[in-house]
């Protein structure tokens, strides 16, 4: 039993499962420590990355082994093992996993959505002579024991207005785009949304005064945006009518996303893990899934009037309704907006880094054990 190796699980039938399960595996890899990522959708890894071939069952990342989980049977379980967001972990590699020799750890992660009984960050969930079950939960803030860092790493400051303009116009070169369509446009993104009816909204947006550019990459939506306008799913290219142009994007990676999530205004979806991102990036979500509980999360600490502009934006992006006077209150409050946004993403970056929270309590040399950093009720200055 390999006393320095982890097994991280995610799947793509949990909301941000499998970048969050990248962005801990990275994390933990850099720290000089074996881990094995077990992903059900390893294309999906391989259009995110870049570098994973999307056939191969078993190959290595950076420094993380990328398993298919059909392998997770006929694998030897390591002694730390990470179960994110609610991924199901294989029966077979469960069972050898509990009948291992003693000192294993199994650590359930959380979404920062996600409901918990304890005030505390870590807790033990469960300890017998082979294993201790723990649970942890993803957030900037107590409950939460920290947060993940992006897996391409992010930029100490965030982006200027002409930073933003120089990088939106290098990703225009890239994907073949025409620049004069963006000069003056208000720029959002349109990423995994599937069920909002946004093409209410986007008929209002065609007649309204501001000129505003649709980013939508390859997905769901460019299928039923593709039976409006002009364009073909999978394929860059770019259709104006009236006031809105709609650019349709390729397949890209998490990286040119990012990139992409930087020089926006906003990010409409229904993805959590572009939640996620767009709050660590200083840009504002709005979030049209039927899920209250993520955008009650997004939008706890602010104000009650912020929080109302954002909350009138979102249902009626996410409704029949499709009303402009809820997007154009958003677009005349930008300082209010921005305010939010920045303090969000500060808190983000300023919070512990949960990855180093795990292994500083695994494997630091430190006074601390991992039972005194979980106990329940005892606090821990390393997440002061």
């Amino acid at each position: 039993m390999d006393q320095q190796r982890w097994d991280i699980f995610c799947s793509k039938n949990h909301a941000g499962s499998i970048w969050a399960g990248v962005s801990l595996a990275l994390g933990i890899g850099k720290r000089g420590l074996n881990v094995r990522l077990f992903c059900d959708d390893v294309k999906e890894l391989s259009i995110a990355l870049g570098q994973i071939e999307p056939d191969l069952w078993i190959q290595t990342y950076c420094n993380v082994l990328v398993l298919d989980a059909r392998l997770a049977p006929w694998c030897s379980p390591s002694s730390q093992i990470v179960q994110v967001f609610d991924t199901p972990l294989n029966k077979s590699y469960l069972s050898r996993f509990v009948s291992q020799p003693p000192h294993a750890h199994w650590i359930q992660l959380q979404e920062p959505w996600a409901a918990q009984a304890s005030e505390s960050p870590l807790r033990v969930a469960e300890q017998n002579s082979t294993y201790t079950r723990y649970t942890t939960k993803l957030g900037k803030l107590v409950p939460g024991a920290g947060f993940l860092r992006p897996p391409g790493g992010s930029a100490e400051e965030y982006p200027d207005r002409m930073a933003k303009r120089h990088m939106l116009m290098a990703l225009l070169d890239l994907f073949g785009l025409e620049r004069q369509h963006f000069d003056h446009a208000v720029n959002v993104l349109a990423s995994g949304v599937r069920d909002a009816p946004i093409e209410n909204w986007l008929r209002h947006m065609v007649d309204d005064e501001a000129t505003t550019c649709l980013f939508v990459p390859f997905g769901p939506l460019q299928s039923r945006l593709s039976r409006i306008f002009a364009l073909t799913p999978g394929v860059q290219g770019l259709c104006t009518v009236g006031s809105l142009t709609i650019a349709f994007l390729p397949p890209l990676n998490w990286t040119l996303v990012d990139q992409l999530i930087a020089c926006c205004t906003a990010v409409v979806t229904e993805d959590a893990d572009m939640l996620l991102r767009a709050s660590i990036a200083a840009v504002p979500v709005l979030w049209t899934a039927q899920a209250p509980a993520m955008l009650n999360w997004y939008l706890q600490d602010t104000d009650s009037e912020t929080a109302k502009i954002i909350r009138d934006v979102c249902e009626s992006i996410a409704t029949a309704d499709g009303s402009m006077r809820p997007w154009r209150t958003f677009m005349s409050h930008p300082q209010r907006t921005m305010k939010f946004t920045c303090a969000f993403a500060e808190q983000i970056r300023r919070a512990p880094q949960i990855d180093e929270v795990l292994v500083q309590a695994i494997h630091g040399k430190t006074e601390h054990s991992l039972e005194t950093l979980f106990a329940p009720t005892q606090p821990s200055e390393l997440l002061e």
